[in-house]
């Protein structure tokens, strides 16, 4: 595979440089150039730098191209080897990229990773923790108690800095491993998603909500507020799953609704009535009962 790329012209820095330009370009490739990139950066992988190695992994799962067993070996073993390097923008790329392509890299390298994570953790931004925390998440490698600290403690720093997709990927993954932060961590970031609240998607808000609903946690005034103005807002944007968790969000944190939400959420009930899932379904019929509405 190697000697193919090379024939081609193609060295390590190049497939790097491919893969990171289709990725930000949004280009479509082929199955046939997905699969030759795919070996051609396996091939390769023991010559990549900690941060051309990230940003390979980073572009294949961006692109969605699937490695094959050969290729997931070698990138493990470039993980391993690479550990040292890894810093706070390159490790918490390489976790996500793992996730996302569902590697199964083992207790034994995910401990490793978290020791890793510990002792840079206290540089990261918020991208770098939200998808930290994500991705451990995903591969059900909830951190050890050291980390949690560490990494709480970071959020905690940085919660002024937080874009609304960060703040939803945190409670998210924290929901999903049934952790919890600490109340100082949880005020902090719904002091920031009520002050960037108009910078929310439908999908944020929905997802917002709904972890925070499922967290059992009280939700601020001011944020509720923020988010009730915001759904109504895009109430055309709303998908069935959506009204859904706002709904059943609030009811879970036992948030009135506001005369101006119900109304919106009314409307959007009845444009999409028919589109609904079962689960999507349950969750509405428990929240109208929760809060004594008659749809």
């Amino acid at each position: 595979r190697r000697r193919e790329a090379e024939d081609r012209g193609l060295s390590p820095q190049s497939v790097a440089i491919i893969l990171w330009a289709v990725e930000r370009s949004r280009l479509p490739i082929s199955p046939d150039t997905a699969e030759f990139l795919a070996d051609a950066a396996a091939a390769q992988m023991p010559h990549y730098k900690s941060m051309e190695f990230s940003n390979v992994l980073w572009a294949m799962a961006r692109l969605g191209i699937t490695p094959t067993l050969a290729c997931q070996h070698e990138m493990l073993v470039k993980a391993a080897a690479s550990m040292p390097e890894l810093n706070a923008e390159s490790l918490p790329r390489v976790l996500w990229a793992l996730a996302t392509l569902r590697m199964e890299p083992g207790a034994r390298m995910l401990k490793a990773f978290c020791r890793r994570a510990s002792e840079i953790v206290s540089s990261m931004n918020p991208q770098g923790l939200a998808i930290l925390l994500w991705s451990l998440s995903k591969l059900e490698h909830p951190p050890p108690e050291e980390l949690d600290r560490q990494l709480q403690a970071r959020v905690l720093q940085t919660a002024r800095s937080f874009p609304p997709q960060n703040v939803c990927m945190l409670l998210g993954a924290w929901v999903a491993m049934e952790r919890q932060p600490s109340q100082e961590v949880l005020d902090a970031l719904q002091v920031q998603a009520a002050r960037t609240a108009h910078h929310y998607s439908e999908q944020g808000v929905s997802s917002l909500l709904w972890a925070l609903g499922k967290m059992g946690r009280h939700c601020r005034p001011d944020l509720a507020d923020a988010m009730m103005r915001r759904a109504t807002l895009l109430e055309s944007s709303l998908t069935t799953q959506g009204l859904a968790k706002v709904m059943w969000g609030l009811s879970a944190m036992g948030v009135q609704p506001s005369q101006e939400l119900m109304p919106a959420m009314h409307r959007r009930f009845q444009a999409l009535e028919g589109r609904f899932k079962p689960q999507e379904t349950a969750m509405l019929n428990t929240a109208v009962r929760a809060m004594g509405l008659a749809w």
